[in-house]
């Protein structure tokens, strides 16, 4: 069996983050509550998948989940 595990969004960004020296210190709180979210949006894209074809509304279904806020 093949490991498929990959670094999380969350994870990198805070990595590239600290790599470039923005910041110093890791939130701990913040970035807890980032990836229980971040968990949370790829269960809720999995399960909802049963309901959408799985790649003809994807882009649709992005802008509808999380809308751009400088549109707004």
């Amino acid at each position: 069996m093949t490991d498929n595990k990959q670094q999380s969004v969350v994870s990198w960004f805070l990595k590239e983050l600290i790599k470039d020296g923005y910041i110093k210190r890791i939130p701990v709180l913040q970035f807890q509550k980032a990836k229980a979210m971040h968990k949370q949006e790829i269960e809720n894209a999995y399960n909802s998948g049963q309901q959408i074809p799985p790649f003809e509304y994807a882009e649709q279904y992005y802008k509808k989940t999380f809308p751009d806020k400088k549109k707004n």
